[in-house]
């Protein structure tokens, strides 16, 4: 396992073929980037929600060049700090 330790949309590029991603903080909307990165096979967990009443637990996965989401419930997250 690697741990990379930056900003989580610069450093989607340099994701390399990680099939696992784990997000700890919630963002109003998945960043492109993100879903750029993400290779065949790949799975994203990602809490998405625009306030701490408002987010729902989402997996997205690529399969056969896709993007398949689907929803795993409500989740309380801190929100991201970022400026981006």
């Amino acid at each position: 396992m690697t741990v990379i330790c930056a900003d989580a949309v610069a450093s989607a590029r340099d994701w390399g073929s990680a099939r696992k991603v784990c997000v700890t903080f919630a963002v109003s909307r998945v960043p492109r980037a993100w879903l750029e990165a993400l290779p065949e096979g790949g799975r994203l967990v990602v809490p998405v929600g625009s306030d701490v009443h408002n987010q729902r637990l989402i997996l997205l996965e690529r399969e056969q060049g896709r993007i398949v989401r689907s929803d795993h419930g409500a989740v309380r997250y801190v929100r991201n700090r970022s400026q981006r």
